[in-house]
Order: C-alpha cells, then sequence, then structure tokens
C-alpha cells in the first residue's frame, strides 16, 4: 500500500493523538507538534507505505518527550477492559456452529482498539457488541479454511494490546483444532502495539508459542525483523495471519499469502480495498 496525500496531514492528527498520552505541558506538546509539521513537509509521495513517515514520526514524538513508550498506560488499561469480555465472547465462540469463523471474526472486531486512530477512550463492550453484528465488507474465510486443512500451523501477526485478547481466543481455536500456532509480537513500544509484557499479561502464552519480531517498527518491515520471526514467516507448512492496518500496509504486496484481519480506519485504505469505511476484512492478497 502505497503512501498518499491523505496520510501527510493525518501525520500532525497522530501526533496530537500520542502526546495526548504523555504528562507533559503543553508548551512541550507545541514545540513536538512544530517539529512533527517540519517533517511532514518533506514526506515524499512515493512508493513507501504510510506506516513509514509514521514510524519517523513517532520516534521523533518519543525522543522529544524523552517517553519510550507513550501509550503504557492506556496499552494496560484496555488489556484489563478486554479481559472482563473473554468469558463472553468465548462462550459466544464454543456455541457457534462454525467456532473458527466466529473466533476470527472477533479477532476482526478487536481491531477496534487502535490508539493510533482513536483519541479519545470508548466503551469497549459496547463497540465490541456493534461491530460483530455488522458483517464482513470481505470475506475470504472459505479460502482460508481450505488452506488451513492442509497447513501445520498458523503464524499470527498480532497489532494492538487489547485486540490480543480477542486474538487468544482464535489461537485456542486453531490449537484445539491440532494446530501448532505462533504468536508475533513487537519486539519494543510503538503506538499501542502488544509487546511482550502484554502477551503474558492476556494470557497469550497459554495459547500460543510467543516470539517477537525483534523491532520496534510501525508495520512488519522484514528487512527489520529477526532471524526467529522470519523462520516462521518463511515456513511453507504455515499460513500467516496479519493483524491490523499497519501491517498491512508493509506486507500486502508481498509475494508471501498472507490472510489480513482488520477494520478499515481510513480513506486510503478504503480506496485501496474498495469497502466503507468502518468497513471489517477478511482479504487475502493472492
Amino acid at each position: 500500500m502505497k503512501i498518499a496525500i491523505d496520510c501527510i496531514p493525518c501525520l500532525s492528527r497522530q501526533a496530537l493523538t500520542a502526546l495526548r498520552m504523555i504528562d507533559i505541558s503543553d508548551s512541550k506538546r507545541l514545540e513536538i507538534i512544530r517539529e512533527v509539521l517540519k517533517y511532514s513537509v518533506t514526506v515524499p509521495l512515493d512508493d513507501s507505505p504510510p506506516a513509514v513517515p509514521s514510524d519517523t514520526m513517532h520516534r521523533i514524538i518519543r525522543k522529544l518527550s524523552d517517553n519510550a513508550d507513550p501509550f503504557f498506560n492506556i496499552k494496560n488499561e484496555y488489556n484489563r477492559a478486554a479481559l472482563k469480555l473473554e468469558k463472553n465472547v468465548s462462550n459466544i465462540i464454543h456455541n457457534a456452529s462454525d467456532m473458527l469463523y466466529t473466533a476470527i471474526k472477533f479477532a476482526i472486531v478487536g481491531n477496534v482498539i487502535d490508539f493510533g486512530v482513536h483519541h479519545k477512550r470508548f466503551d469497549l463492550n459496547a463497540k465490541i457488541d456493534t461491530l460483530y453484528r455488522q458483517p464482513l465488507a470481505i470475506d475470504d474465510y472459505i479460502s482460508f479454511k481450505t488452506e488451513l486443512e492442509k497447513a501445520t500451523g498458523v503464524l499470527i501477526i498480532h497489532d494492538n494490546a487489547g485486540e490480543i485478547v480477542f486474538d487468544k481466543i482464535l489461537a485456542e481455536v486453531l490449537k484445539d483444532m491440532g494446530k501448532t500456532v505462533v504468536s508475533a509480537v513487537k519486539g519494543g513500544p510503538v503506538i499501542n502495539d502488544a509487546l511482550l509484557a502484554d502477551a503474558r499479561n492476556v494470557g497469550l502464552d497459554k495459547a500460543a508459542k510467543i516470539i517477537t519480531n525483534g523491532n520496534d517498527y510501525v508495520g512488519t518491515l522484514l528487512e527489520k525483523c529477526s532471524t526467529e520471526f522470519l523462520q516462521y514467516f518463511n515456513r511453507p507448512d504455515f499460513l500467516i495471519i496479519s493483524k491490523g492496518q499497519a501491517n498491512f500496509e508493509t506486507l500486502n504486496r508481498n509475494p508471501r499469502k498472507i490472510y489480513f484481519l482488520l477494520q478499515a480506519k481510513c480513506d486510503v485504505l478504503v480506496r485501496e480495498l474498495n469497502v466503507e469505511l468502518g468497513g471489517l476484512i477478511f482479504w487475502a492478497n493472492h
């Protein structure tokens, strides 16, 4: 997915969201926003994914605010909020006529927990309830289910804290189907992406083998990823599930077949996939 002109002003909006997460003075916020604006006028409209300038912007914020993890508190808050819903969601999935499909849908719905986009806290229970009633805008489930039968394992490339609770339930369903599940989280703090500590805090390590991608970049830049991550990514007997928009932006052109689970949260993605804003997506790139 290529950067578009829409992405340039979006950088300052994302920056303001991040800066609202940090306890600093307004004068310091203004100083950092001005640095982000200086950077944004230099961003070229080339073949780079939008995640690339977004990554640079977040690095500016972390450096100038002297805060290595601006989203630390909200990640913990939404891990706790999602865990409160886990039992009910799990019951719905285990009573469904197609447990796998229902688990996948909840994993997609969980992508609403995205503070790279949302700047205000929201009622997670109400959001999940509303979105679960919404049909998928793109649905490649039949292809996924067919290929899963032949696969020995699944690599899940995770996105946000909180969201990983719903991913955990999907991992449990896949594990119960006899599949090896490997869950990859970020190697360092970026936006509200899940880290090893988040995975362990929500019990994801009980459902899957937890690894990191070995870096703290927005999205998944394979040239920055660890050898361990790449070994699983390149295994022909593994299917790949990629969660969230930044991972979509950086992986949707990859020659490897990848199943993307996400909610469409910006106009650039809406045009890319020809869906409505807010659409729930289960899309394979081949």
